[in-house]
């Protein structure tokens, strides 16, 4: 099939060293990324969703088959991998997403670049799509979506058969990794086969059909799997059944709030060293909330484990010893605990925003805030797309929308509208980061396509006679208009991705040394046992639930959370039992998969069941007869917050003979 030969006018030609300043400055924007990432590793609780049912394939079971699936297969399977290259602990998951999410924020750049033709513009656009921080167990959506405009737009330039069969085996990928993003990136491919084929309108069919053929011939062994294991129609009416709640169009009212009571400049106070305490295994969390302001430790922030970061108050001899000696404190670190006195080393930025109070001023403290922050990233993200509609519209009414525009760009746009609708949903402070590569291609398209303007004004459009041009002052505006779009964007983002404290977490700061500890330290946690990361001996709450799990149970037996804890399994080293990860209202919750997660259950050992006490009535609602039947099988061993900050409420298994007791929590041994 001949290559569209009109789509390339858009694009002038390059020099070979353009071409290896776009190639460097992404290979650069992928490393840079990943160093990022890899030193501010951090692994929500969501993660542990698709991660434990990752460990559970690695215990022989099948999606679908043996746990329920809401059509994220390959998500699994990808973290199954990881866990058998690099072994039983978070190291191949970092190293897996972390590749990811650096992955898509260097086609973020190459998509931006080659869009808008300027370094500049696609740096700023990258940098703004990192900043914003998407949760690594999103890498999915960070990474797949702009792989699939890379083939979108590699299609709408040759449209031969390869470029086509990459396309489909995209959006194959997609699907596999969740049946949404399949359907979103199909609709997106179809849209912009037909849009790179207009100018042949005839054969628009045969490329779609070949198109659908190839995709459906892809996903058939998928299908057929389905098919034998609960039926294609039993499966997709799960499917529909249980992403009804979060399907539906919707538009977002996020207030900006101004707080007239602030200053319109305010100066913070100079920076105070953190220092680290770690409580001995014994104390509570009301026992540590108690002693912290007596010993003067100020604005904590939980680490690991038992260990916490404070500021010191009081950085007096008399204070710091009477930290050092305290019965409850079982070590301290930036603490020279001979000559009693801090020893945390300040970054050059800290020395210097110390000494200067101009670099400690906030301007409009009052109105720079992150509630608004959040809602200025949410209004940009929603409008890009429709301003992007409405400039293409404007250049094909002028007539100078190129052949490759409208494939791309067009394209493009309609997975933007896609993407907002079905991604963002509710939750804009954890899901726009997602959609943050795609919208930031097409702004710097926008702004780009400004620029062009002026050019085509000047000199003419394909040997046209030049437009009159606009006044200088109009132009003038635009860009200044522009860029403080740009820069309030920016600092949207940074805000919102809290880009200085994680910067500063890194270690960037403080010099190569520190850079490189960090990244020890990372490398050091990621490759623990996962047990010795998450819940160190002498844990509280959840953690030490975890920990008593792991130490008082078979490694075949199996535990039922009623609440949304899914780190439990991958922890504790067990699996789920009766087939669900979670128990949350809307997600496997009908009276077919109530039935079937009790016949699982009947079948396993299963001695553990435990709620949050919190959301056990929404347990109770949501799933009533697997709450009978933990009611008629399972007897109540206790209620208790495990020193933590919120109460459990732990059954365990009538039949099953207890052979101890758990000394650290008094709860029965079957192990």
């Amino acid at each position: 099939m001949a290559p569209l030969t009109p789509t390339l006018d858009r694009i002038p030609a390059q020099t070979p060293v353009q071409r290896w300043a776009v190639r460097v400055a992404t290979a650069t924007a992928f490393a840079l990324t990943w160093i990022f990432r890899w030193l501010t590793i951090d692994f929500a609780n969501d993660h542990f969703v698709h991660l434990s049912r990752a460990r559970q394939i690695l215990l022989g079971e099948l999606p679908v088959r043996d746990f329920f699936d809401p059509g994220l297969p390959l998500h699994y399977y990808a973290s199954a991998a990881a866990l058998t290259v690099f072994g039983q602990n978070l190291l191949g998951e970092a190293v897996l997403t972390v590749t990811l999410i650096a992955l898509g924020a260097a086609l973020t750049f190459y998509l931006a670049a080659r869009s808008s033709r300027s370094l500049i513009l696609a740096t700023v656009a990258t940098v703004i799509a990192v900043a914003m921080f998407p949760r690594l167990y999103n890498y999915p959506k960070v990474f797949l979506y702009p792989l699939a405009l890379v083939c979108l737009w590699h299609y709408a330039t040759r449209r031969t058969t390869v470029a086509l069969a990459a396309l489909a085996g995209m959006t194959a990928v997609a699907a596999l990794f969740r049946l949404d993003h399949g359907f979103y990136i199909g609709a997106t491919s179809a849209v912009g086969v037909v849009l790179a084929n207009r100018d042949r309108i005839r054969a628009i069919p045969a490329v779609a059909v070949r198109f659908a053929a190839m995709t459906a011939a892809l996903l058939l062994p998928f299908l057929i799997f389905i098919q034998l294991t609960a039926g294609i129609p039993a499966y997709a009416a799960g499917i529909l059944r249980n992403s009804s709640t979060v399907a539906r169009a919707r538009l977002l009212s996020l207030p900006i709030h101004i707080d007239r009571s602030m200053p319109w400049i305010a100066v913070d106070a100079p920076s105070r060293p953190r220092v680290s305490v770690r409580w001995k295994p014994d104390t509570s969390d009301d026992q540590r909330r108690q002693r912290e302001p007596q010993l003067g430790l100020t604005d904590g922030i939980g680490d690991r484990g038992s260990t916490w970061s404070y500021v010191l108050a009081d950085t007096r001899r008399e204070a710091i010893e009477a930290l050092v000696n305290d019965p409850l404190v079982a070590d301290t670190h930036n603490i020279d605990r001979d000559a009693l006195r801090v020893v945390a080393s300040e970054s050059w930025l800290q020395r210097a925003r110390n000494r200067s109070s101009l670099l400690r001023a906030r301007i409009a403290p009052g109105v720079l805030t992150a509630p608004n922050a959040l809602a200025w990233l949410y209004y940009a993200t929603v409008f890009v797309p429709l301003t992007a509609l409405l400039v293409l519209l404007i250049q094909w009414r002028r007539g100078t929308l190129t052949p490759f525009d409208t494939a791309t760009i067009g394209s493009a746009v309609v997975m933007c509208l896609l993407i907002h609708q079905g991604l963002i949903r509710e939750s804009p402070d954890s899901r726009l980061p997602d959609v943050a590569g795609p919208t930031a291609v097409l702004a710097a398209w926008i702004t780009g396509a400004m620029g062009h303007r002026q050019v085509v004004e000047k000199r003419g459009f394909r040997g046209q006679a030049s437009a009159p041009a606009s006044p200088r002052w109009k132009s003038v505006v635009v860009r200044a208009g522009t860029s403080v779009l740009w820069v309030g964007t920016l600092w949207a983002a940074t805000t919102f991705g809290e880009t200085g404290e994680r910067i500063s977490a890194t270690g960037i700061l403080a010099g190569p040394a520190a850079t490189v500890a960090r990244s020890k330290e990372v490398t050091r946690l990621v490759t623990l046992r996962p047990i010795d990361f998450y819940a160190p001996v002498g844990s509280a709450g959840v953690r030490a639930l975890t920990r008593y799990v792991l130490e008082c149970t078979r490694p075949s037996d199996r535990v039922l959370t009623g609440s949304f804890e899914p780190q439990v399994f991958f922890y504790a080293e067990r699996p789920f039992a009766g087939g669900q990860v979670y128990l949350r209202a809307g997600w496997h919750g009908s009276q077919e998969d109530q039935q079937l997660t009790i016949a699982r259950m009947r079948r396993q050992r299963v001695p553990i069941v435990f709620f949050s006490t919190a959301t056990e009535p929404e347990v109770q609602r949501g799933f009533p007869q697997v709450y009978r039947y933990v009611e008629e099988q399972y007897q109540l061993a206790m209620r208790s917050s495990f020193g933590g900050d919120r109460d459990y409420t732990v059954f365990v298994k009538r039949d099953v003979q207890p052979r101890g007791t758990y000394q650290p929590l008094g709860l029965p041994c079957y192990r």
